[in-house]
C-alpha cells in the first residue's frame, strides 16, 4: 500500500469509527498524525533513516557548555562519541546523561583544561570536561528530528513501514483522548507494526556489527 497522507486519514477515520469530520475534524486528524510521527516515532522506534552524525566544533573561547536547542537533535547514541584534534587524531569520550554524577565529578567551579574526556548531554545542551585547551571537533552519532511534517493528501513517511505504524499509533491516541477503551486488535496491530520495523533495522545492520544501546 502506498501510505500517503490521505491514506493514513483514512485508515486512522475506519479504525476509530469518525468517518465524519464533525466526529473528528482533518486539523485534529493531521495533528494527532504529525504528533505520531515527529515525536513519538522517533523515540520510540530505531529510525536509521534519520541518523546521522553530528560534528560540534568546540574552542577554548567557547568554555566548557554548548546549546544543542537549535540543532536538529533528537537524541544522541551513545558509545561512539570522539574527539579530534588538529592532527585528526581521534580519542574516545565518555557520554553520560546523569547530571548528578557528572558535576560531582566535574563540579560548577571547574576551571583545568585539557582535551575533553567526558561529554554530559542534558536538557538541550552539551558539557565538556576537562574545558578544551585548544579547538577540537567532537563528533558523536544521533537520531534528526524529524521536523518536516505530512501536510498535503499526497505527503509520505520517509519510510513507507512508518505508515501502518503511525495509523495505528494516532488511532490509540485519539481513542484515549476521547475517554475510550483501546480496542485489542488495534494495540495488537501497533505492536505488531513496531516489531515489523524494528526488524527491518535489524536487518539493515551489517552482520557482524552492533547497534548502539539507546537511552
Amino acid at each position: 500500500m502506498d501510505w500517503t497522507l490521505s491514506t493514513i486519514q483514512a485508515k486512522i477515520r475506519k479504525l476509530t469509527g469518525r468517518p465524519d469530520t464533525s466526529q473528528l475534524s482533518d486539523a485534529d486528524l493531521v495533528s494527532y498524525i504529525n504528533q505520531m510521527y515527529t515525536d513519538i516515532l522517533p523515540l520510540e522506534v530505531q529510525t536509521k533513516e534519520v541518523e546521522d552524525w553530528f560534528a560540534l566544533s568546540v574552542t577554548e573561547a567557547l568554555g566548557g557548555s554548548y546549546d544543542t536547542s537549535d540543532e536538529d537533535i533528537q537524541y544522541v547514541l551513545p558509545g561512539n562519541t570522539t574527539c579530534v584534534d588538529s592532527d585528526d587524531a581521534s580519542f574516545p569520550v565518555d557520554l553520560t546523561t546523569d547530571y548528578a554524577t557528572f558535576f560531582d565529578l566535574y563540579p560548577e567551579d571547574y576551571t583545568t583544561t585539557g582535551r575533553p574526556l567526558d561529554m554530559l548531554l542534558y536538557d538541550q545542551k552539551i558539557y565538556l570536561r576537562p574545558l578544551p585547551d585548544a579547538s577540537y571537533t567532537v563528533k558523536f552519532p544521533y537520531v534528526k528530528k524529524i521536523t518536516t511534517e505530512l501536510a498535503n493528501s499526497s505527503d509520505k513517511p520517509l519510510d513507507p513501514t512508518w505508515g501502518p505504524y503511525i495509523a495505528y499509533g494516532a488511532a490509540i491516541e485519539i481513542f484515549i483522548d476521547g475517554g475510550e477503551a483501546v480496542p485489542t486488535t488495534v494495540a495488537a496491530m501497533y505492536q505488531h507494526h513496531e516489531k515489523l520495523i524494528a526488524r527491518k533495522q535489524i536487518l539493515q545492520t551489517p552482520v557482524g556489527t552492533r547497534a548502539a544501546p539507546r537511552f
